[in-house]
């Protein structure tokens, strides 16, 4: 999984995604010893890289809804949450499925 819900209390508070990873890890290019890399990260802490606020859905919406949400904020995972409690994850992948098995599910146009 590329995202990882951030909870406290049972309440959504962040997403942390690989792209967060990425930003703060240091350049290939870098000329920091592995030391000095490891512990740089070992004193980040997921509250500082994580978004805060990310984007969510309710579990009722429609998956139209869901996706328009992920094109117009260029997102690639909803947390799904209902009264701010997480309840699942929804991403572009789960998308491409549910629309793989509703195009599957049509008849053939003669």
């Amino acid at each position: 999984m590329s995202h990882l819900p951030v909870c406290e209390d049972g309440r959504l508070v962040g997403l942390l995604s690989e792209r967060d990873l990425r930003l703060v890890l240091p350049s290939p290019a870098t000329s920091l010893a592995a030391h000095e890399v490891h512990s740089l990260l070992e004193r980040l802490t997921v509250a500082e890289i994580m978004t805060h606020f990310p984007v969510t859905i309710g579990p009722h919406h429609a998956l139209t809804e869901a996706a328009s949400r992920m094109l117009t904020h260029h997102v690639h995972a909803l947390p799904v949450t209902e009264n701010r409690r997480l309840v699942g994850i929804l991403t572009r992948t789960h998308l491409l499925h549910a629309f793989i098995r509703a195009q599957a599910a049509q008849p053939l146009a003669a």
